[in-house]
This record gives C-alpha cells, sequence and structure tokens, in this order.
C-alpha cells in the first residue's frame, strides 16, 4: 500500500509540473507514435513507466494543437477485439483500444515513428469493429438503430473502395489438432473453430480437438468414408449457444416418367444468389464456412473452407490445411470459386 501511496504522490509531483509547462507545443500529426506521460491510474486504467510514467501513445486523431485522441501501446501481446497487433520497430506491438483516451500534448515528450498506411488501415478497422459492429444503442448514423454495422462502411473509410475482410483469427488442422490420425481430417471443425472463435469475441475456449470429440460422438457427425456431415457441425454450434444453419444451392430437373435427373435451367440463377447471400452475410460482419473442391483445383476431393471477405473480383479464405499462417487470407477469383464452389454454405450467429 505504501509503495502505491508513494506512486501517486510521484505522479502528482510530476503532473504539477507538465501542467505548468509554458503553452509551446510540440508538432504532430495523426499516425505517429509518442512517449507521453501517461500517468499513473486506478482499476483498468493503464498506467506508464519509469519516472516520467510513459509509455508509447498512437496519436489516432488529432483534436487541436492541444490535444488529441490516443491509443496507448504495449509490447505485451494479447489477443482480442480490445487490441490491435501491428509490426512497428521490427517488433510486434499490441494496440490497446480499450484504454482509447484524450490526452494533453503538454503531456508528450519524444516521436519514436510514424505507423504505416497498412497499420492504420487495420488500427482503424479493429477500432470500428470494437466500438460499433453490433453496438445497437449508438450504430453509425449511415445506419438505421439496430442494425448489423456494414464492414463495406469501415473498409470505405480506411481503404475508400468496396471491399469487405473480415478479421477472423486463423488456425491450422496440422498445428492445432492433437488428436492421432484426425490432421488431414479436420477442416471442418478447424473451421468451425474460426467462425466461433470470431463471433465469440475471442472467447470461445474449446479447442480443435474439443470440437471433433464431439462431434464424433454425435450420431452423423462424422461419417467414415464420407466425411463430416453439414448437421453434425450445426448441433456442434448449437451445443454451444450459437446460431447456425446450412443452404444447398443446387437445382435439379427430374423426369418423373423416365426417373433420371438432370441438371436445371434454374441452377446458375441459384448459384447466383447463393453468392449474393455469401456476400450479404459477410457485409453483416459474419464469415461463412462452405463447401469446395480441395485447394480450388481438386473436385475429387471434398473440402472445407472459411470465407472471409470479398471484392469484386472474388473471395477471401481461410485455408486450414496450410501448414503456417500463409493460409490466412488466401484469394479465389470469382469464375474459379463458381467452379469448385460445392454449392453449399453454412451460417452462424450469435
Amino acid at each position: 500500500m505504501d509503495k502505491i501511496v508513494k506512486k501517486f504522490k510521484e505522479w502528482i509531483g510530476l503532473k504539477e509540473k507538465i501542467d505548468s509547462y509554458k503553452k509551446i507545443y510540440p508538432q504532430f500529426r495523426e499516425g505517429e507514435v509518442w512517449w507521453v506521460s501517461v500517468g499513473e491510474n486506478i482499476g483498468v486504467e493503464i498506467s506508464g513507466k519509469s519516472a516520467d510514467f510513459s509509455r508509447p501513445v498512437l496519436i489516432y486523431r488529432k483534436l487541436s494543437n492541444e490535444g488529441f485522441l490516443g491509443i496507448p501501446m504495449s509490447t505485451k501481446i494479447k489477443e482480442g477485439t480490445w487490441y490491435s497487433i501491428i509490426d512497428f520497430g521490427n517488433k510486434k506491438i499490441n494496440i490497446i483500444l480499450s484504454q482509447v483516451r484524450v490526452f494533453s500534448s503538454k503531456r508528450m515528450h519524444t516521436k519514436m515513428g510514424e505507423l504505416s498506411k497498412h497499420d492504420r488501415e487495420k488500427v482503424s478497422l479493429d477500432f470500428f469493429n470494437l466500438y460499433f459492429l453490433n453496438n445497437k444503442k449508438f450504430p453509425p448514423p449511415l445506419l438505421e438503430a439496430g442494425s448489423w454495422v456494414n464492414p463495406k462502411y469501415v473498409n470505405s473509410i480506411a481503404n475508400h473502395n468496396k471491399s469487405v475482410k473480415l478479421l477472423v483469427p486463423f488456425y491450422s488442422q496440422f498445428n492445432k489438432v492433437t488428436l492421432d490420425g484426425w490432421q488431414d481430417r479436420a477442416c471442418a471443425p478447424t473451421c468451425l473453430k474460426m467462425v466461433l472463435q470470431y463471433l465469440s469475441d475471442g472467447d470461445f475456449k474449446f479447442s480443435i480437438d474439443d470440437l471433433i470429440l464431439e462431434g464424433t460422438t454425435i450420431v452423423g457427425g462424422y461419417i467414415e468414408g464420407i466425411g463430416w456431415a453439414h448437421a453434425g457441425l450445426i448441433r456442434i454450434a448449437h451445443n454451444h449457444g450459437f446460431l447456425a444453419y446450412d443452404e444447398e444451392f443446387r437445382s435439379i430437373k427430374i423426369n418423373i416418367r423416365k426417373k433420371s435427373f438432370e441438371k436445371s435451367d434454374f441452377e446458375e440463377e441459384l448459384v447466383t444468389k447463393g453468392i449474393k447471400k455469401i456476400k450479404k452475410t459477410l457485409e453483416n460482419g459474419v464469415p461463412v464456412i462452405i463447401s469446395c473442391s480441395a485447394s480450388f483445383t481438386d473436385k475429387h476431393r471434398p473440402h472445407q473452407v472459411v470465407l472471409v471477405g470479398y471484392d469484386e473480383a472474388g473471395f477471401y479464405y481461410h485455408e486450414p490445411e496450410a501448414r503456417d499462417d500463409s493460409g490466412a487470407n488466401r484469394f479465389v477469383d470469382l469464375e474459379t470459386f463458381r467452379k469448385h464452389w460445392r454449392k453449399f454454405a453454412i451460417f452462424l450467429n450469435k
């Protein structure tokens, strides 16, 4: 307790000194990182370090020469929607979005550097997702109150285009699955883990191994020689409190007299509608699990991936069969997608 009291007294003394500084404000701009005297604070409020109680702070929005909206930074990496992880100064840095606040420019000491355009866009998207995504009480003014936040709007701020790319966590079935004999059969539960982890804001505690064991316990969850049944994946999602359903965008023409089947005239139209529905779901901030040919090339091997975004040319997806992070945010052009999509999709939500 005495140590805490001593720190508060030291900070109060320094705070009085900072407040007495003459009105000579440093030249700064948005996107820069400065050492800032954050202070010794209380509860969940982040504090500074060293004798000047400082830490790196991102200048997120310059309000005037006298103050700015800043976001404290840390080298301690944590995952979740409260944080935005970037590369800065040849190391991974955590932008602690939950600690955003207004600072007087009198607190500023030394400029450390400036974020790249790519990292500024990432921080803006993460900031928007934390403070506006699913915030039905305070939605952006461009949307109806209570509606889903449209990530298109987010990206129009950062990129000035109409693309959508959700920040869905990526997992490799070969790195995360430890059950014997399951690594090469775990694309579906790995996809499910990615989506549920995203929808729960990083709080989904069950591993891919857990989902495999649960799925193989469900009757018909996994069928030897065939693979994972959509109904089994949906049941797992329901068991953990998530909404889920699958939809098939196929259409066949049945000749009742000949008892034969052929491709329907409506199939292409139905596929187009399915693609529109997938895009709309992504716009609403929700990734989609789809069935496709493995690697979008091998029609003889069914596979599942997570669609995490799209642009005018095609879709972005997470490839669970990748053995490292190169599986994240891969791209497939629309023509290839239509050719190798198996016309099945699983839609999930909270």
